[in-house]
Protein backbone atom coordinates (compact mmCIF):
# COMPACT_ATOMS: atom_id res chain seq x y z
CA UNK A 1 0.00 0.00 0.00
CA UNK A 2 1.42 3.46 -1.16
CA UNK A 3 -1.60 5.84 -0.01
CA UNK A 4 -5.13 5.42 1.98
CA UNK A 5 -7.28 8.18 0.80
CA UNK A 6 -9.52 10.28 -1.93
CA UNK A 7 -6.91 12.35 -3.44
CA UNK A 8 -3.40 10.78 -4.66
CA UNK A 9 -0.60 12.69 -6.18
CA UNK A 10 2.24 10.95 -7.95
CA UNK A 11 5.74 11.33 -9.94
CA UNK A 12 6.71 9.48 -13.14
CA UNK A 13 9.16 7.98 -11.27
CA UNK A 14 6.94 5.84 -8.95
CA UNK A 15 5.34 4.21 -12.06
CA UNK A 16 2.47 4.12 -14.66
CA UNK A 17 0.21 1.60 -13.27
CA UNK A 18 -1.78 1.04 -10.32
CA UNK A 19 -3.98 -1.45 -8.74
CA UNK A 20 -7.00 0.34 -7.09
CA UNK A 21 -8.78 -1.10 -3.73
CA UNK A 22 -11.59 0.48 -3.07
CA UNK A 23 -14.03 -0.68 0.14
CA UNK A 24 -17.21 0.84 0.96
CA UNK A 25 -17.69 2.54 4.12
CA UNK A 26 -21.37 0.99 4.78
CA UNK A 27 -20.71 -2.55 4.58
CA UNK A 28 -16.70 -3.13 3.81
CA UNK A 29 -16.94 -4.59 0.30
CA UNK A 30 -13.93 -4.50 -1.62
CA UNK A 31 -13.39 -3.93 -5.46
CA UNK A 32 -9.82 -3.47 -7.19
CA UNK A 33 -9.20 -1.76 -10.46
CA UNK A 34 -6.48 -1.71 -12.28
CA UNK A 35 -5.84 2.31 -13.70
CA UNK A 36 -2.92 3.34 -15.81
CA UNK A 37 -2.24 6.91 -15.38
CA UNK A 38 -1.15 8.81 -19.07
CA UNK A 39 1.16 12.17 -18.57
CA UNK A 40 0.87 14.72 -20.76
CA UNK A 41 4.88 15.99 -21.48
CA UNK A 42 3.94 19.10 -22.79
CA UNK A 43 1.26 21.14 -21.65
CA UNK A 44 0.00 24.76 -20.50
CA UNK A 45 0.05 24.91 -17.13
CA UNK A 46 -1.18 28.31 -15.91
CA UNK A 47 -2.15 31.67 -18.24
CA UNK A 48 -2.30 34.55 -15.27
CA UNK A 49 -3.75 36.98 -15.19
CA UNK A 50 -6.69 35.88 -17.09
CA UNK A 51 -8.44 38.15 -17.97
CA UNK A 52 -5.98 40.23 -18.92
CA UNK A 53 -5.59 43.94 -19.79
CA UNK A 54 -1.86 44.10 -21.59
CA UNK A 55 0.58 41.66 -19.60
CA UNK A 56 0.25 38.01 -19.75
CA UNK A 57 2.53 35.15 -18.39
CA UNK A 58 2.56 31.60 -19.68
CA UNK A 59 3.70 29.17 -17.48
CA UNK A 60 4.58 25.58 -19.47
CA UNK A 61 6.13 22.51 -19.19
CA UNK A 62 7.61 20.74 -22.31
CA UNK A 63 9.60 17.87 -21.82
CA UNK A 64 9.68 16.09 -24.79
CA UNK A 65 10.10 18.27 -27.84
CA UNK A 66 12.58 19.78 -29.47
CA UNK A 67 10.64 22.81 -31.37
CA UNK A 68 8.10 24.46 -29.45
CA UNK A 69 5.51 27.82 -29.87
CA UNK A 70 2.89 29.24 -29.05
CA UNK A 71 -0.12 30.40 -31.36
CA UNK A 72 -2.48 33.25 -30.44
CA UNK A 73 -6.23 32.93 -32.18
CA UNK A 74 -8.87 35.44 -31.62
CA UNK A 75 -11.75 32.88 -31.00
CA UNK A 76 -14.21 34.41 -33.26
CA UNK A 77 -11.62 35.08 -36.38
CA UNK A 78 -8.88 31.97 -36.10
CA UNK A 79 -7.47 32.49 -39.40
CA UNK A 80 -5.61 35.38 -37.80
CA UNK A 81 -2.62 33.96 -35.70
CA UNK A 82 -0.02 35.72 -33.81
CA UNK A 83 2.99 32.74 -32.77
CA UNK A 84 5.76 33.07 -30.57
CA UNK A 85 8.62 30.76 -30.17
CA UNK A 86 9.05 29.46 -26.94
CA UNK A 87 12.94 28.29 -25.17
CA UNK A 88 12.57 24.88 -24.15
CA UNK A 89 15.15 25.30 -21.36
CA UNK A 90 12.23 27.88 -19.91
CA UNK A 91 9.33 27.21 -18.30
CA UNK A 92 7.50 30.63 -18.48
CA UNK A 93 6.73 33.35 -21.42
CA UNK A 94 5.56 37.29 -20.78
CA UNK A 95 3.59 38.66 -23.57
CA UNK A 96 2.27 41.93 -24.12
CA UNK A 97 -0.98 41.91 -25.20
CA UNK A 98 -2.00 45.92 -25.13
CA UNK A 99 -2.38 45.30 -29.15
CA UNK A 100 -4.89 42.95 -28.71
CA UNK A 101 -8.57 43.70 -29.56
CA UNK A 102 -11.01 42.57 -26.41
CA UNK A 103 -12.24 38.86 -27.01
CA UNK A 104 -11.56 35.54 -26.88
CA UNK A 105 -8.04 34.32 -27.84
CA UNK A 106 -6.92 30.15 -28.34
CA UNK A 107 -3.64 30.05 -26.72
CA UNK A 108 -2.13 26.74 -28.18
CA UNK A 109 0.74 25.14 -27.76
CA UNK A 110 2.27 23.24 -30.38
CA UNK A 111 5.44 20.96 -29.95
CA UNK A 112 7.32 19.74 -33.09
CA UNK A 113 4.36 20.45 -35.60
CA UNK A 114 1.55 18.74 -33.38
CA UNK A 115 -1.06 20.30 -31.34
CA UNK A 116 0.32 19.45 -27.62
CA UNK A 117 -2.27 21.64 -25.54
CA UNK A 118 -4.76 24.14 -25.74
CA UNK A 119 -6.62 26.73 -23.48
CA UNK A 120 -7.96 30.11 -23.23
CA UNK A 121 -7.31 34.09 -22.93
CA UNK A 122 -9.79 36.05 -21.75
CA UNK A 123 -8.21 39.95 -23.21
CA UNK A 124 -10.44 42.82 -21.79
Amino acid sequence: MIYEGVDFTTSVEIGKKFKLEVIALADGYKDYAQVEVNLKPNSIKNIYPNPTNNIVNIDYNITEAETTYLAITNYYYPQLSNNYLLNISNNNIILDTSVFTSGIYVVTLICDGKIADSTFLIKQ
